[in-house]
């Protein structure tokens, strides 16, 4: 992701994701995905994809235990 780059060669950057994920944070792991793919395709304004883009969205169940029970 932060590997893509527009029409200058402008990185996506670590820094413009963080601003992302602060602006779309709470939302589903589906939707995280999909805004952030939507995101640097815009950034990406048709440049051709140089590298892959991969994304892994955790959520985070607090108060549960290994087994699943609250704990």
């Amino acid at each position: 992701v932060t590997e893509a780059m527009d029409g200058q060669g402008n990185l996506f950057s670590d820094a413009r994701l963080k601003q992302l994920l602060l602006r779309i944070q709470g939302g589903t792991p589906t939707e995280i995905i999909r805004d952030t793919v939507a995101e640097v395709r815009s950034y990406a304004a048709g440049e051709p994809q140089a590298d892959d883009i991969t994304l892994l969205v955790l959520r985070y169940l607090q108060g549960r235990s290994e087994r699943g029970g609250h704990g």
